[in-house]
């Protein structure tokens, strides 16, 4: 028979350290935001399908270095899901918008310029210089 001890009559297991997510969502959060120099926006989204139900997306763009980092938490009732998106993914989007915003406002200056010149307004000529 085994010897009583007093000292563990009530004793429970000493709980487990905590440990910290290691999931790639986690770990990115972590490193950028304590970061003195990082910058953090946040957006919240809900949209609703033709069936009405509701997709909630939670957007969050942390700048650091001048390298910004996209974190997607979408939601819906199902469960989530979340997505990191790194500086180079986050800077080709960047890209492409601004791209597409140039080509938009290119497109509309050639468009009224047709106007104009339909409506027999005179593009702008400089003056010439008095001597």
């Amino acid at each position: 028979m085994r010897a009583h001890d007093d000292d563990n009559d009530d004793a429970t297991p000493a709980p487990a350290p905590a440990r910290l997510p290691q999931d790639e969502y986690s770990r990115e959060l972590r490193s950028l935001r304590g970061h003195p120099e990082a910058v953090e926006k946040n957006s919240r989204v809900e949209v609703e399908d033709f069936y009405g139900n509701l997709i909630t997306f939670n957007v969050k763009t942390i700048n650091r270095d001048s390298k910004a980092t996209i974190f997607i938490e979408k939601g819906t009732s199902e469960g989530g899901r979340r997505i990191v998106l790194p500086p180079e993914v986050a800077a080709i989007i960047y890209r492409h918008a601004t791209g597409i915003s140039d080509t938009r406002r290119s497109r509309g200056a050639v468009k009224a310029a047709a106007t104009r010149q339909l409506e027999g307004i005179k593009p702008f000529e400089k003056k010439a210089k008095e001597k």
